[in-house]
């Protein structure tokens, strides 16, 4: 059984504890469409999420009834935030401000069933989004398995062990899960500076800019292979 752990509005479930046969729970990018197309209109509901090394989870469920469907803009600016967009950019596309571009953000994400800010939102989602728009490696299918009315979906995460150092890649994963850098620091007993230092590190190494490069770059979006000593033509495992 998955044990839960209620963190802010959020429970985070363990991912499933063994791997799923991909010919019987293979989650393809039109059904991570069709998912992420019943959350907006108020079908679905996000009851959970967890991030581990080899994956990230995210648990679905239908709702009774219907609550109301996110609205259009709403929905369009928190895909694409989801998508890696910075709120600067998004504002100036869109001729808002970045503090409305944040709200409308943040009230999708509630709607969702997701109450944190931006910036702290769940891999998991991040994942489905990148799915659903066709994103990311083939040879990270997301997969899923059916636990009573919940619907679970997987999604791998690529191996980072070989292009950064063990406190680096630890850092890198908390941040990913959303952890300030002081909170960061307090996890790991060191200094704030030392934390901003590693990802710093990180960033350079694996060439990205900020949280939202690096939540696509473990989804295998856009990531060169050389970053991780692979020919451009191989597929990473």
């Amino acid at each position: 059984m998955a044990m839960a752990v209620a963190i802010d509005s959020l429970v985070l479930v363990e991912p499933p504890s063994a791997p799923l046969a991909p010919s019987k729970c293979g989650f393809s990018p039109l059904e991570c469409a069709n998912a992420w197309r019943d959350l907006v209109a108020g079908h679905l509901t996000i009851i959970g999420s967890s991030m581990a090394r080899e994956c990230a989870a995210l648990s679905l469920t239908p709702i009774e009834g219907q609550r109301p469907s996110v609205r259009p803009r709403d929905a369009q600016i928190l895909e694409r935030v989801l998508l890696g967009e910075s709120p600067k950019a998004l504002a100036l596309d869109l001729d808002l401000s970045q503090s409305t571009i944040t709200t409308c953000a943040k009230r999708s994400l509630a709607m969702l069933g997701v109450r944190t800010q931006p910036s702290r939102v769940p891999l998991g989602l991040v994942a489905l989004v990148h799915r659903a728009k066709g994103r990311g490696s083939a040879d990270f299918e997301c997969r899923c398995e059916q636990r009573d009315r919940n619907l679970v979906l997987s999604f791998p995460l690529i191996c980072l062990a070989k292009c950064l150092p063990p406190a680096v890649l630890d850092v890198v994963f908390l941040h990913a899960q959303g952890n300030s850098h002081a909170a960061i620091a307090v996890q790991r007993r060191t200094s704030e500076r030392t934390v901003a230092n590693q990802l710093a590190l990180a960033f350079q190494r694996l060439r990205v800019s900020g949280r939202a490069q690096l939540l696509g770059c473990l989804l295998d979006v856009g990531l060169p292979r050389s970053v991780l000593g692979v020919p451009e033509e191989q597929s990473v495992q």
